[in-house]
């Protein structure tokens, strides 16, 4: 998904790419990342903004 070149137009910039790979944290240890990575899911997982992005995103860009 992330590929150099990647189709897919939400992830076409370098910015976004980096914004995204500070976003996920890549100086945790594996424990501490797991952790953060629970968390996030956690807090997204049927959050009503969640959903209204993921719908947005199908609509635009035909991502699911």
């Amino acid at each position: 998904m992330m590929q150099k070149d990647s189709r897919l137009p939400c992830l076409a910039s370098d910015a976004t790419i980096s914004a995204l790979r500070d976003r996920c944290q890549p100086t945790l240890n594996e424990t501490q990342a797991e952790e953060f990575v629970d968390k996030l899911i956690m807090s997204s997982y049927g959050n009503v903004f969640t959903r209204l992005y993921d719908t947005y995103q199908y609509y635009s860009n035909g991502i699911l």
